[in-house]
């Protein structure tokens, strides 16, 4: 399984948001897509993970999944979307392989007020590390 993480102000996550609840997901074009979950809406796209941890498959998503601007580039998962060559070439690196994995970071360095923080440390923070511990 790959995962990728895509972080937005609080502004274009609510833009994306209102487009997707009033014209639904089925109706979102390519180019809306590969709009919204670029640095142009994005504030922060990660790496491509792959959580069984086969490097052969990293690599591969790694240089087969980059989007191409100009005199940049960036990976994106949404790369996949309508590829079918690539597609078929990530499904026979993947083989059987089906593990879920989850590397979650703390949000604690979000809060201001010191109350709200402690509490998300001590309850949610812990929560989700036994959580993914138990994965």
């Amino acid at each position: 399984m790959l995962s990728q993480v895509f972080v937005f102000s609080r502004t274009a996550y609510s833009m994306i948001k209102e487009r997707l609840r009033s014209r639904g997901v089925a109706d979102i074009t390519s180019k809306e897509l590969e709009a919204y979950f670029s640095p142009w809406h994005a504030k922060h796209i990660g790496q491509i993970k792959v959580a069984s941890g086969n490097k052969t498959v990293e690599n591969w998503a790694t240089k087969r999944l980059r989007v191409h601007y100009y005199i940049f580039s960036y990976p994106s998962l949404l790369k996949l979307h309508g590829e079918p060559a690539l597609l078929k070439s990530l499904d026979s690196l993947l083989g059987n392989e089906a593990l879920l994995q989850l590397e979650l970071k703390t949000l604690a360095p979000a809060f201001k007020d010191a109350k709200k923080k402690k509490w998300f440390e001590e309850v949610i923070d812990n929560y989700l590390k036994l959580w993914e511990n138990n994965m």
